[in-house]
């Protein structure tokens, strides 16, 4: 089982008042794409509902820490709840302890303002997206049934492309399997459309870039070369001659 953790942008925290002092916010925030430089990922809504259903025992940690324990599902002092935004918590964190005081004063203040989350993939869909000549564009994983550990406020947010590796997208990196999949996308020749009938013999075509087709007398009807404005030209020129 592969423990991963998302540092999500967008995601949000906040101190809470009252005769109740703690800290809420969304941990994980559903329909974001995010790009970690290997392939997109976005978290699906319903792929947290059986966090609910099935009342799993989730710690509210600090950093993803251990040892900086805020609250917990089965104590009572964590609290989940689903919407069509995102998975939100709400815990109550104890003044007496140190971590309790300290991150809610951090979060208070706006020296702390992201949240993370760590959990283990039940479901997920792959998908690879290609360009109109067959080029390898991106993959996409969407993140539909999990299994959740822990939630709660990071140092550091950001889940971006300028992040090193993504903060992680898996700790041990991309899957192997998955890596050489994408690898082979990518080294991938771009498909001719010769493999498709066109017999143009300009470069363009010949390179599988028929919408730059620069054969004025190309009159092959698999050639996809409607975007050439000299082909344009001449198939309307030869209708209209031959309609004369």
């Amino acid at each position: 089982m592969a423990i991963e953790r998302r540092f999500i942008k967008g995601a949000s925290i906040r101190a809470v008042k009252g005769d109740k002092p703690g800290i809420a916010g969304i941990g994980v925030v559903y329909d974001q794409v995010y790009d970690n430089g290997w392939f997109k990922e976005v978290v699906k809504p319903g792929a947290c509902a059986r966090v609910l259903s099935e009342s799993q025992d989730v710690r509210c940690l600090f950093n993803h820490d251990v040892n900086q324990v805020l609250g917990r599902t089965k104590s009572g002092t964590l609290r989940l709840q689903d919407s069509s935004e995102g998975f939100g918590f709400d815990c109550d964190t104890d003044p007496a302890t140190s971590i309790g005081a300290d991150v809610r004063s951090m979060i208070e203040r706006g020296d702390v303002d992201g949240c993370s989350f760590s959990f283990n993939v039940r479901k997920d869909t792959w998908s690879d997206e290609f360009d109109e000549n067959g080029r390898y564009v991106s993959s996409t994983r969407s993140i539909e049934d999990i299994d959740m550990f822990d939630v709660g406020p990071v140092t550091f947010p950001a889940y971006t492309q300028t992040s090193v590796g993504a903060r992680s997208a898996w700790p041990d990196g991309v899957p192997a399997e998955r890596r050489s999949h994408i690898e082979q996308l990518r080294a991938a020749p771009i498909r001719s459309k010769r493999d498709e009938g066109c017999e143009c013999n300009c470069e363009p075509c010949d390179a599988g870039r028929c919408e730059d087709c620069d054969n004025p007398d190309c009159s092959d009807e698999n050639c996809r070369c409607e975007g050439s404005r000299c082909r344009s030209l001449l198939l309307r020129a030869r209708a209209h001659i031959h309609a004369a």
